[in-house]
């Protein structure tokens, strides 16, 4: 929502209680696209969102059409990891209650504001049953990732940029069972699958949709690089908002700046192209299908 960016960016944000237009309009859009496309997409929602009960309605209707809604934290805090166990599990079951009261089906996934994801926090998901976890950014361009964000908010670089610890870039970059004590690393046997956000093989250049409309020869080349290896394409609400919708202050986001039809283009072409390569499903059916291979 409009307040998460403004957080990240270091301003007050107005507030849950206040109308979201990347709710009315953005997820509206996506919506379409998803019909336009014929495809299931997964929503991961942040549950102060819906203490708004326009939002709590626009997500059950997601929840009606047949996409996933997923755990993405009570209220987006950066610096996850670094929460204490409790906090961390509070953060996860208040958001669970106002999925479950929207949807009537409890989630089964879970992503980390900033991706920002320990072993503590997996272990918490695995004993409240969440099926896969999709937090790790495997991709030491999150380094420089981290330093522009800086800039922009112009505060030092730390937890609070986003993108988790450096330790992760190294991690898989294909779905992967976590090791308890190092997540960036495999497991032989867990009840719980990490799907990372999908970066390309080798050179790691992170692979989604925010930093693809800048560059649509980028995409294609992302794409034949990954040979049809599993792909988790992540895109954000705020990819099909008008400039003119936004809060002026959020505009320093990726990708804001353009115009709708052409990130209405671009997003069509994606989906096209990915479905040219990939059977698209929702997360959760991704990790099902994962678990059951391991058995």
């Amino acid at each position: 929502s409009i307040s998460h960016l403004l957080r990240f960016y270091g301003f007050d944000p107005p507030g849950n209680k206040v109308d979201d237009p990347i709710y009315e309009k953005g997820l509206y859009r996506f919506r379409m696209l998803s019909r336009k496309m014929k495809v299931k997409m997964t929503f991961m929602v942040v549950g102060e969102d819906l203490l708004n009960e326009k939002n709590l309605e626009i997500v059950a209707g997601l929840h009606r059409e047949g996409h996933e809604i997923a755990n993405h934290s009570m209220d987006h805090c950066y610096g996850f990891s670094n929460l204490s166990a409790a906090e961390k599990e509070r953060q996860i079951c208040e958001a669970d209650r106002l999925i479950t009261k929207a949807t009537g089906k409890k989630p089964e996934g879970f992503k980390a504001p900033g991706w920002d994801i320990d072993g503590e926090t997996l272990d918490i998901l695995e004993r409240l049953n969440y099926i896969y976890d999709s937090s790790v950014f495997p991709s030491p361009w999150s380094l420089l990732m981290k330093l522009t964000h800086s800039v922009l908010k112009n505060s030092p670089v730390g937890v609070d940029s986003g993108l988790g610890k450096l330790r992760y870039c190294m991690a898989p970059i294909y779905p992967y069972l976590p090791h308890r004590r190092f997540p960036w690393r495999r497991a032989p046997k867990r009840s719980i699958v990490e799907i990372p956000t999908t970066v390309t093989p080798i050179a790691r250049i992170p692979f989604y949709s925010t930093l693809m409309l800048n560059g649509p020869m980028l995409f294609d080349s992302c794409l034949k690089l990954m040979r049809g290896r599993p792909c988790n394409f992540v895109f954000h609400a705020v990819d099909l908002m008008k400039p003119d919708e936004l809060d002026p202050r959020v505009l320093r986001h990726p990708g804001t700046s353009l115009v709708l039809g052409r990130k209405w283009r671009l997003c069509v072409l994606f989906i096209e192209r990915l479905k040219a390569k990939y059977r698209l499903v929702t997360s959760t059916d991704m990790a099902k299908g994962m678990l059951k291979s391991y058995q």
